[in-house]
């Protein structure tokens, strides 16, 4: 009787590494190959000065429903992993003044038209526009 061999996954990012946890559950056996020092592809923590910078969120919002997935399968509370806050921009606008949105705790969409009305920083014409391009993200 032969062994199965183990299949190769080439690549520690977060493709790779679900790659990885599909076919295990699947019963083959996987051998994951990272040439980094860290697993995590892009979106990995880097050290910038004394603090580390996560550089994974913005990577994550855009497979945000896979990755929930594979939470699941992996069984790790989410409450164990992220910290859900209302969404928050500080910007600075081109005389250098503090300008911003920030988002309260309240049912979607009302959330983004309150903390857009409630922008610092922004004229009317810019509040609109906020509106619009929101509308769009949603459509």
């Amino acid at each position: 009787m032969t062994e199965n061999p183990s299949i190769a996954v080439v690549g520690g990012g977060w493709a790779g590494l679900s790659t990885a946890v599909h076919l295990t559950r699947h019963g083959f056996p996987v051998s994951v190959f990272e040439s980094a020092r860290q697993l995590g592809g892009r979106a990995r923590c880097i050290p910038f000065g004394d603090i580390k910078v996560d550089n994974g969120q913005h990577l994550m919002i855009g497979a945000y429903q896979s990755l929930l997935h594979l939470l699941r399968i992996l069984d790790v509370e989410e409450s164990q992993v992220f910290s859900r806050l209302p969404l928050a921009l500080t910007l600075l606008d081109q005389r250098g003044r503090r300008c911003g949105l920030r988002t309260y705790p309240i049912p979607a969409p009302l959330h983004l038209l309150i903390g857009i009305f409630r922008a610092r920083g922004f004229n009317l014409m810019e509040r609109a526009a906020l509106m619009r391009f929101s509308a769009r993200l949603a459509r």
